[in-house]
């Protein structure tokens, strides 16, 4: 399971990825939401998946907002937003995307501990955020059915979702 780069992925992204591989099938076709810097679709090409990574600004695959871009209705199988969903509610476009019976797996911050979250990148312990969160929310909140969720650290909230 394990990649010969995983040594060079921070500690949380470790562990995002992963309570992410075992909601992938071999033949899944993954859109990476919101990829920064392609961390997460190089650590799954490696793995053999098929994955596109898409984001508002280089090195994405395509560079986008979700919003204007348009896939195949149902064009993934699975599609992944980690640390995205706080900056901006795209879940219609998602559902859009996501076969029926696909997956959704979120990463995003518990709303009552962002602040610990903001005062990490302040000291340079986490990855600071490129636009603010203004769309913090609980993961139940969202309008997919929740099949499996775990938190990170205590601060980080960890999803899975069939869009049902």
């Amino acid at each position: 399971m394990s990649a010969p780069a995983d040594a060079k992925i921070r500690y949380a992204n470790r562990k995002k990825l992963e309570f992410l591989l075992p909601e992938l099938r071999p033949a899944d076709r993954i859109l990476d939401l919101g990829c920064g810097g392609m961390w997460l679709t190089r650590a799954l090409r490696a793995r053999g998946f098929e994955c596109v990574g898409l984001d508002v600004q280089p090195p994405a695959d395509i560079v986008a907002n979700i919003k204007q871009h348009s896939f195949a209705q149902g064009a993934f199988d699975v599609i992944v937003a980690l640390e995205m969903l706080e900056h901006e509610d795209c879940t219609e476009e998602i559902r859009r995307d996501l076969r029926p019976g696909g997956k959704l797996v979120v990463s995003t911050p518990v709303p009552t501990w962002d602040w610990l979250l903001w005062i990490g990148e302040q000291v340079g312990a986490c990855q600071p955020r490129s636009t603010p969160h203004s769309n913090l929310f609980w993961l139940k909140d969202l309008p997919f059915r929740l099949i499996r969720e775990q938190r990170l650290a205590g601060v980080v909230q960890l999803g899975v979702y069939e869009n049902a």
